[in-house]
């Protein structure tokens, strides 16, 4: 009886032990020449990889185009802030929201909005501390808010 119970704990723990293994070896690590691309994602934690939206993991830019997408893969509880994967959690909601959706990146704690600029290094978008918004020289936001607001007010009828 006590054989059977070794032998039969012997059979367990031979079983984890291969699950453990193939887990283990089955991660996909990363070549030479993929790490030397994105060492910063790989450093952080992430892994880099293929989107099926325009969102890649970017921190709370939310996915709205259909565009396979390349980008750091952070995890479940991480995203990419365009520099290395970092908790989801040190983000405010609204700020990062206003700002990417009125075409700015928000980075290292604040919105940074597009440096196009017209002909004499006049910048096209300005950040607007009030509504949080990258906007134009017409007072309207960049990016998918500026879109929509077009679209609902045409040129000519823009006030």
């Amino acid at each position: 009886m006590k054989k059977h119970i070794k032998l039969i704990s012997a059979g367990i723990l031979l079983v984890i032990l291969l699950i453990g293994g193939y887990i283990y070896f089955s991660q996909q690590k990363p070549t030479s020449e993929e790490y030397a691309a994105h060492p910063e994602c790989y450093d952080s934690g992430g892994v880099w990889a293929t989107f099926p939206d325009t969102s890649a993991d970017h921190c709370f830019s939310p996915g709205r185009g259909l565009l396979v997408t390349y980008g750091c893969d952070c995890g479940p509880s991480k995203c990419w802030d365009s520099e290395k994967c970092v908790k989801n959690e040190s983000y405010q909601f609204e700020e990062v929201i206003a700002c990417t959706n009125s075409g700015g990146m928000f980075k290292n704690g604040k919105c940074e909005c597009p440096s196009e600029t017209y002909g004499d290094d006049i910048p096209l978008y300005t950040y607007e501390e009030e509504t949080g918004y990258c906007i134009d020289a017409f007072g309207l936001p960049g990016g998918i808010l500026g879109e929509e607001e077009r679209a609902k007010n045409p040129v000519g009828e823009i006030e």
